[in-house]
């Protein structure tokens, strides 16, 4: 085939090919713009994408509760109580009838009010003044439905930095969860737990005790270590302006990490007194000022009042639980000063909060159960005095005496939170705009 052959049978194929395109193209545009086609349909369970926005602004979307317990102040009787012939130390018998309580609670937090030093280091394990608990404590409180601890209290250092550190080492490695201290610096000192799509941001604080240090200050009269200084939430009361900022710096953060709602507790008070006193009333008026929505203290050994507080800067409302008193301790009625059993009452505090359309979140409600640490033979129980019981002596395995001291409990709790429970709950505001 010649040259010119050659270029011409390559049109040809050329022409070819661009008609066949051509073609294609246009019988692809009939198709698309004038055929009726089945088209895929979106399966028939899907759901349209909801937005806060398009919810009603009271259509209640989520809630979630937060029960709180007092001190697990454990002296050497109650640890001796539960030693075990291989050497180990057993707590879950004593929280066994409030063990259900707490397992019902979306989010539990308790105070543990001793060191964990452990005896690897010479120690040896003590009551008061300097308590050091075996760590199966830890364990116990896990099982008995707790989340969280608190650790900011004047006991916390009790067996000095190592013990300090070692401590919260025992329980992160039991997985739970802690506030009010931190392992170093880089650690937060609060907390912001999102409990069933609610996000409740929670700090704890303690009170400083005088000091003869340059600089440092002090827990339970002993100096903290330099290395310790800032690893404690801690307030003075003679320089509680600090504490306020320190507190609203803490707030603006745990918001900016997403926190709907704040629950402070404070480490404060008066031991003994079955009401708070003036520091408590002022703390408790100027957190409430800041926006606080719940306030549980402890340290007392007793349970105080409930109170609502309001603020006159803002109408805001809160919740004060001044002294949850103790869970479990040795403070039995015949050993102390204060003759009357309230060292041997507690509560178990609930607060009950709801998420609404808007993505607004407040408390709508709280309630109490009282509790009683019962010893008999050698043994303690923490008895939950719930009134749903109908034969507490049966339920509980009470003598004739136990009984009438529960019945006796119940009555001093109620007498001291029972008005502002309701006084909460009977607001005419409801819980959206109360907050």
């Amino acid at each position: 085939m010649s040259e010119k052959q050659s270029r011409k049978s390559a049109r040809r194929f050329l022409k070819a090919f661009l008609l066949s395109i051509i073609i294609s193209v246009t019988v692809l545009f009939v198709v698309v713009n004038f055929v009726d086609l089945p088209m895929q349909k979106e399966p028939a369970d899907v759901a349209p994408v909801t937005t806060l926005s398009d919810k009603n602004s009271d259509e209640v979307i989520a809630t979630a509760s937060l029960s709180s317990v007092g001190d697990l102040l454990i002296h050497a009787p109650v640890f001796n109580s539960v030693w075990k012939q291989d050497g180990s130390y057993d707590f879950n018998p004593i929280f066994q009838y409030v063990k259900p309580y707490l397992e019902k609670a979306d989010f539990c937090v308790a105070n543990l009010e001793v060191s964990l030093g452990g005896t690897e280091n010479g120690l040896t394990y003590s009551g008061y003044p300097l308590f050091n608990c075996p760590d199966s404590i830890v364990d116990a409180a896990k099982n008995m439905g707790t989340d969280m601890l608190l650790l900011a209290n004047n006991h916390t250092y009790d067996c000095g930095y190592s013990g300090f550190i070692r401590k919260i080492g025992v329980i992160a490695n039991v997985g739970l969860k802690y506030t009010g201290v931190g392992k170093d610096n880089t650690e937060k000192l609060y907390n912001v737990v999102n409990v069933n799509g609610i996000k409740i941001g929670i700090v704890n604080y303690t009170y400083e005790t005088p000091s003869t240090g340059e600089g440092n200050k002090a827990i339970n009269g002993i100096l903290l270590d330099k290395n310790a200084v800032n690893l404690v939430n801690t307030f003075n009361y003679d320089k509680l302006e600090e504490f306020y900022d320190d507190l609203e710096n803490k707030m603006a953060q745990m918001k900016n990490d997403g926190a709907e709602v704040i629950v402070v507790y404070p480490h404060w008070g008066t031991e003994y007194l079955l009401e708070a006193n003036e520091y408590q009333s002022q703390m408790a008026q100027k957190m409430c000022d800041l926006g606080v929505d719940v306030i549980v203290g402890g340290h007392p050994h007793v349970v105080e009042p409930v109170e609502v507080i309001k603020s006159e800067i803002s109408d805001k409302r809160t919740v004060c639980l001044y002294s949850l008193g103790n869970f479990i301790s040795n403070q039995r009625s015949h050993l102390m000063n204060l003759s009357t059993g309230n060292t041997e009452d507690g509560v178990i505090f609930t607060v009950n909060f709801e998420k609404y359309g808007d993505g607004h979140v407040a408390v709508k409600s709280v309630e109490v159960i009282p509790t009683w640490v019962n010893l008999s033979d050698g043994n303690y129980r923490v008895i939950p005095l719930d009134k749903k019981i109908d034969d507490w002596k049966s339920a509980f395995g009470l003598n004739d005496f136990s009984l009438d001291s529960a019945k006796g409990s119940y009555d001093r709790t109620m007498a001291l939170v029972g008005q502002g429970i309701d006084d909460f709950n009977n607001n005419e505001l409801s819980a959206k705009d109360a907050a």
